[in-house]
């Protein structure tokens, strides 16, 4: 009895973190693929371009370590309903901003909303489907590239047909508001609704285990490879070949859908191989592919590497993720959201730091910072492996 009436919440709840993750990944594809004439319109260099993601980032950041530490003592539904309602607020906000230092607080704000999104998110999969965590992290996840290419196509149509870039934030709020009102409609169970919890996860004990250290760093690397190639990809096509909104939207397609994809490929590959050896081998693979987009000079092999490099790097986030859940504590929001920071972190810093370096060296130039950053994860990938006969947190 008690199964089949909790079943009703388990998909209803899957369901509604899915759409969410479709929300979300619009409220990216806006920006990336509108960037050019955010720019033009409000008179931004490369690298003031480049600032909305760290901007964005940094209160990801904060408000993700914040709402996953508040969770694990209150509870995920008003958290998560509150969080997704305030960030349609801010949706509503940037369509009317009219300069750079509007932009930049809405930018902020938004990042407030969809954090909570993000400290939560992956924990309440985890925790609705605990006994498969490594086929529904990789699922879950494989919906953000999935509405970027939903929204990519879509945004790049309207751009071209004159839609005002404004516009499409307001015309986003509204299946925002409505994934909120389904968090709050959602029945989490007894551990959310009633009764004792569980001792919650200390910080402290987190931060002392090395484990943790080595995957944040891969999560901040990997994510900022992954967080540039979202925002600069349209940007990259239109400044290196003159293309069209539309053309552009297309190259970020193109990434977005092999992404999706590989973190599908990623949940059924993840029983046969072991993750962080999949993982590594890919960040390798991946930074040969990236080095192609500096090297290589043709619009359709440039296409091809976008995509390959979405194959790629589809594992990482939810990878790493699955690999914490079981190998550090499972059930924990505040350890999925303190590396959810160093993913939001790198997120945002990258894409930055690129487009600071375009500034001076050109836009391709500037993404052999790429294939640096998944080398270098690789490496803590396989450092990481070293650790994981040790005895975990999970294992008390």
């Amino acid at each position: 009895m008690t199964g089949d009436r909790r079943a009703p919440s388990v998909r209803w709840l899957t369901l509604t973190a899915w759409t969410s993750l479709i929300v979300y990944a619009a409220t990216s594809t806006i920006v990336s693929t509108s960037l050019t004439r955010i720019g033009s319109d409000l008179g931004l260099s490369l690298a003031r371009r480049g600032a909305l993601a760290p901007a964005r980032s940094i209160m990801l950041a904060l408000a993700a370590f914040t709402v996953g530490y508040i969770a694990d003592r209150v509870g995920k539904r008003r958290l998560l309903g509150g969080a997704v309602f305030f960030a349609s607020f801010v949706l509503l906000c940037l369509g009317t901003v009219q300069t750079y230092a509007g932009m930049l607080a809405a930018t902020l704000a938004l990042g407030v909303g969809l954090g909570g999104l993000e400290a939560l998110v992956s924990p309440l999969v985890a925790e609705l489907h605990p006994d498969d965590v490594e086929l529904h992290m990789p699922l879950l996840h494989a919906f953000y590239p999935f509405g970027i290419v939903v929204s990519s196509l879509a945004v790049g149509l309207a751009l071209d047909r004159g839609v005002p870039w404004r516009s499409l934030f307001g015309f986003t709020s509204i299946p925002m508001a409505m994934v909120a009102a389904m968090f709050l409609f959602g029945r989490y169970g007894k551990r959310e609704d009633a009764g004792p919890r569980p001792a919650p996860l200390h910080v402290s004990t987190v931060l002392h285990n090395p484990t943790f250290w080595l995957l944040a760093v891969s999560m901040m690397l990997t994510a900022g490879v992954e967080g540039t190639l979202v925002l600069w990809t349209p940007s990259f096509v239109q400044h290196e070949y003159g293309g069209s909104a539309f053309m552009a939207a297309s190259g970020l397609t193109g990434f977005s859908a092999a992404m999706a994809v590989g973190r599908l490929a990623t949940g059924l590959a993840a029983h046969r191989v072991r993750l962080h050896r999949l993982m590594a081998g890919l960040a390798l693979a991946g930074a040969l592919v990236a080095g192609s987009l500096v090297a290589v000079h043709h619009l359709g092999a440039n296409f091809a590497a976008f995509a390959l490099s979405g194959l790629l790097v589809a594992c990482f986030w939810p990878g790493i993720l699955s690999m914490a859940t079981r190998r550090i504590a499972a059930g924990s929001a505040t350890l999925l959201a303190m590396l959810s920071v160093g993913g939001i972190a790198g997120y945002g810093s990258i894409p930055w730091l690129v487009g600071f370096l375009a500034d001076r060296v050109g836009l391709r130039l500037a993404l052999a910072v790429l294939p640096t950053a998944l080398t270098a994860a690789a490496l803590a990938l396989l450092m990481a492996a070293r650790l994981h006969d040790r005895p975990t947190l999970a294992d008390g």
